[in-house]
């Protein structure tokens, strides 16, 4: 997540959208006061440099962190500090309204079969998790972190709060549009920070879908059905 107020853009980061090589691209136009959540450190974003700065706040006298990370804080809290997906009502909260209606605000979303696909592999690629859930039903079934809440990372009270949502289907070319829109440069390459996570693609997300799975991927996600009218 990014809050840029060199630029005047907020970037809402959504999960298994390529949101973090969108911020790989967005982060070296920011500023020193700019405010950049962490990334989990790899090759890649070594390689481009990434650093997070400004994401922890303090809010003392009710600051939940152990008292020693109020005055060297080396690590945040996800209840008061701004993180990778948080939801758009907490940055509107942290930043004010006046920052909030005046920055240009944008994010991205995919297919929801797609995506809970991709966040299968994702959520799997440790050994344990992948023994735990084996398979695509099981995971669905059984995990208590299966579902996605991308919805409320872009919208208030059921309703979008951004003004230009992207699609992970068309990403390159709605991000260079985003950039022209905010006057920065088109990005020469787009990197993929996390393509690696899924197998390739042998098989199409269709194939990983019976009746009740996919039944259950729509009941999970009226928001993202109604507003992108995603198809199976």
């Amino acid at each position: 997540m990014i809050v840029s107020h060199k630029h005047r853009f907020i970037f809402l980061k959504t999960r298994k959208t390529a949101s973090t090589s969108t911020e790989l691209v967005l982060f070296p136009h920011c500023g020193d006061g700019d405010i950049i959540t962490p990334l989990t450190p790899t090759d890649l974003t070594r390689r481009y440099g990434h650093r997070a700065r400004n994401h922890l706040r303090s809010t003392f006298p009710f600051d939940p962190r152990p008292l020693i990370h109020r005055f060297r804080p080396v690590e945040g809290s996800r209840s008061i500090d701004f993180h990778d997906h948080i939801h758009a009502r907490d940055v509107r909260s942290y930043v004010g309204e006046k920052i909030w209606n005046s920055y240009f605000k944008f994010s991205f979303e995919r297919n929801i079969y797609d995506r809970q696909v991709s966040w299968y592999h994702y959520r799997t690629k440790k050994p344990e998790h992948a023994r735990k859930w084996p398979d695509f039903r099981t995971f669905l079934m059984r995990s208590p972190r299966a579902k996605i809440d991308n919805f409320l990372i872009y919208t208030i009270e059921g309703r979008p709060v951004v003004d230009f949502m992207g699609r992970y289907e068309t990403l390159e070319p709605d991000l260079r549009a985003v950039m022209k829109l905010i006057g920065l440069p088109e990005p020469a390459e787009m990197p993929f920070a996390k393509g690696e996570i899924r197998p390739r693609r042998e098989r199409s997300y269709r194939d990983y879908y019976d009746d009740e799975t996919k039944a259950l991927v729509e009941s999970w996600y009226p928001g993202e059905r109604e507003l992108f009218g995603d198809v199976f």
